[in-house]
Order: structure tokens, then sequence, then C-alpha cells
């Protein structure tokens, strides 16, 4: 049985490159569809909400609900459709010190739905946390 935490995770922090993540590049949008699509669904739908037991499986999550749609629906408003489900999963992540517990490339996915909400206090979060790790991030926030 495929393990598709596991395989997102690969993909996201193994086979890419930071510079590939926050870049429009049509190619590298049709690799993450064709590849994810469906796992997006099935987060979307609620039937990954058990990766949230975990650090990594929440990191997971966030790469699919958060980072993934905007790419696989660029231009679209679909690219933001699963933003308050991402918001949910990194503050459940945040309370249960699950941030903690996993390298600052990956934190980092944690913590950009709080940068994507629309409410000014999330956005504040967001400059919080992420200054709170500035010294431990070796490739920044400005990618």
């Amino acid at each position: 049985m495929r393990d598709s935490k596991q395989e997102v995770l690969h993909f996201w922090f193994k086979e890419t490159k930071p510079q590939q993540w926050f870049q429009k590049n049509d190619q590298f949008d049709e690799q993450i569809k064709e590849r994810f699509e469906s796992v997006y669904g099935l987060a979307r739908d609620g039937l990954c909400d058990d990766w949230k037991r975990s650090a990594e499986g929440c990191v997971a999550l966030c790469v699919v609900l958060d980072q993934f749609p905007r790419n696989m629906y660029r231009g679209t408003p679909d690219m933001f459709a699963t933003d308050l489900k991402a918001l949910l999963v990194a503050k459940h992540a945040i309370a249960n010190g699950f941030d903690q517990l996993v390298k600052p490339e990956e934190r980092r996915f944690l913590y950009l739905p709080y940068e994507h909400s629309e409410n000014l206090a999330d956005q504040k979060k967001s400059v919080e946390l992420f200054e709170k790790m500035k010294k431990e991030d070796t490739l920044g926030h400005d990618y």
C-alpha cells in the first residue's frame, strides 16, 4: 500500500529544490498536479486527517493543502480553497509543539498558512513565528 504522506515529503524535500517552491513554473505545476491531485482531493475531503497525529504528518498536510493548490490551480480561486483547512492543521501542529520537532526547512510550511491567512492576527503570528526561527533557517524566508 502507498504511503502518500511519505511520498509528499520525499517529493517536496528531497526531489525538489527550494528555488522551485515559490516560482511560477508550468512544468513543475503540472508535475505536482499529475502526481498529487488525488492526494490533495483526499486531504481536502478530510480523509488524511489522521496525518495530524505526527509532526511530519502535519508538515505533509500543510504542503498538500497550502502549497500544492497554489501550483495545481495557479491563477484560479481553487488555489485558495483549502487555506483555512491548512491553517487549522498549522494551529494544531503548533499547539502540540510539533513545529519544534521538525527541521526549519520543514517548519516553514507549518508557518506559511498563517502568512496566507486573510486574518491580520494570523499574519502577525506568522511574522512572530518566522522571526523566532530566523537563526535556524539556513534558506531564509526571502526565496
